[in-house]
């Protein structure tokens, strides 16, 4: 990015390849995937546009806050913001908001996905980071052998709720 409100893509030996000039705010962050060829930028404060690398637009929606940050999964389907509200909100790359993370208790200066796409990292003004794990399955684990103890000796719990975890263990 750059403060002449361009997006700029070079090659790695520093080759010019495309300079995107269609911004009027300043574009203050981007994230790139080579193999699906999907650029995200930040344009001004609040405007997250999805391009190809020659410029073609894909989509462009308003982020409901100031963004900070913003990086694609892995799979290329899926864009992380992090913004000044303190929240970290993962979108489709069409602008469709599936799910907004709370946790940080300042501004989200920076969040981005694991390589595998299961986690994402965010990291806060107030010096937290927060890993999220987004692994579903993983979690129902967790959850299930932090109290499948529990299920088991609490007297109040009717028989059918103390079989709740059974058949979920460890993969």
């Amino acid at each position: 990015v750059s403060d002449d409100n361009t997006v700029k893509v070079w090659q790695v030996d520093g080759k010019l390849i495309q300079n995107l000039k269609e911004n009027k705010d300043q574009v203050k962050n981007t994230a790139f995937r080579e193999t699906n060829q999907i650029i995200a930028s930040v344009v001004g404060a609040e405007n997250v546009k999805i391009l190809s690398p020659n410029g073609t637009l894909i989509s462009m929606f308003k982020h409901p806050n100031q963004i900070t940050n913003v990086s694609l999964s892995p799979d290329r389907q899926i864009l992380v913001s992090a913004s000044a509200d303190k929240m970290v909100r993962l979108w489709k790359i069409d602008g469709t908001l599936l799910k907004t993370l709370k946790g940080h208790k300042s501004a989200v200066s920076h969040a981005s996905f694991s390589p595998d796409g299961k986690t994402i990292a965010s990291a806060s003004a107030d010096g937290m980071v927060i890993l999220w794990n987004l692994n579903v399955e993983d979690l129902l684990v967790q959850g299930c052998n932090l109290t499948r103890n529990s299920l088991q000796v609490k007297s109040q719990l009717q028989e059918r709720d103390r079989h709740l975890c059974d058949g979920i263990t460890n993969q």
